[in-house]
């Protein structure tokens, strides 16, 4: 019994000294990530039909993915485009800011009279109602920038 348990225990010692030594082969990280296109997909999609030796559910399972990856695709190049525009307006910022503190700052301008010697009161109506109408306009331009 006990030649047994020292055979068993010179044997594990042995098989862990070898095992101890061993490297775990690591795959490296990809050097590059690889971007899909939504056309790359696109032109998967549309080659799916002509590949040869796959069977229906095969084939629907892998239109099913393709689909969801062009989805994702899609989805991910309209993020890219709204947060280059995002980036764009925190660069522009600061100096649209200083542009509105320099309006800002002047003192506002006396509104001056447009109308001709000798104005009719038909143009001095059209007048009033194109002031108006650029008044209401300006209202709601600051309503909606308020609102923001």
């Amino acid at each position: 019994m006990r030649l047994t348990r020292l055979a068993a225990l010179i044997l594990s010692i042995f098989l862990s000294a070898l095992a101890f030594g061993q490297v775990r082969v690591q795959i490296p990280p990809p050097t590059q990530l690889t971007e899909l296109a939504p056309s790359a997909i696109e032109a998967k999609l549309a080659g799916l039909d002509g590949i040869e030796g796959l069977d229906d559910a095969t084939r629907a399972e892998i239109r099913d993915t393709l689909t969801k990856s062009l989805e994702q695709a899609r989805r991910a190049e309209a993020n890219a485009k709204a947060a280059a525009q995002f980036r764009q307006s925190v660069d522009t910022s600061p100096q649209q800011l200083e542009a509105i503190r320099k309006e800002l700052a002047s003192p506002p301008k006396e509104p001056s009279l447009d109308l001709p010697e000798g104005a009719t009161l038909q143009q001095v109506e059209q007048a009033l109602t194109q002031a108006t109408s650029a008044l209401a306009s300006a209202r709601q331009v600051l309503t909606d920038l308020q609102a923001e």
